[in-house]
């Protein structure tokens, strides 16, 4: 099964993707073009679901308005999932990778993606365990 995750933006947005239990960033994009690069990723990718990550704070709603249009408008299962301190843990990760700070900024969105959606995928396998 085939998973991409979504940090959402007001202005940049973050891809990830897996193939079964390992997330990697695939890019950041302008969140005007999110819906449009989710569809060709998706057909691209062959992938099922979409994990968004759901913030708490001011872009809440906006997330939640997101995954409702992107559950009416695609075929895919759509799963919010928690993103508490993903943008932090994802600026710490490219803080160690030496990238100069612009190269860093351009990564964030799709790092936290990773995590959010390693984070998902984690609980799933945790969950078939027990």
């Amino acid at each position: 099964m085939s998973f991409l995750g979504v940090d959402y933006g007001r202005k940049y947005s973050g891809i990830a993707f897996a193939q079964r239990t390992q997330a990697d960033s695939l890019q950041s994009v302008p969140t005007k073009l999110l819906l449009s690069e989710i569809n060709r990723l998706c057909k691209k990718l062959d992938v099922q679901t979409c994990v968004v990550g759901v913030p708490e704070g001011a872009v809440r709603q906006e997330v939640l308005q997101f995954i409702d249009t992107l559950s009416r408008e695609t075929s895919l299962r759509v799963v919010g999932w928690d993103e508490t301190l993903t943008t932090y843990q994802a600026r710490d990760v490219l803080q160690k990778t030496g990238k100069s700070a612009k190269r860093r900024k351009e990564n964030e969105h799709a790092v936290a993606a990773a995590l959010m959606l390693q984070s998902y995928l984690d609980s799933q396998t945790y969950a078939k365990k027990d």
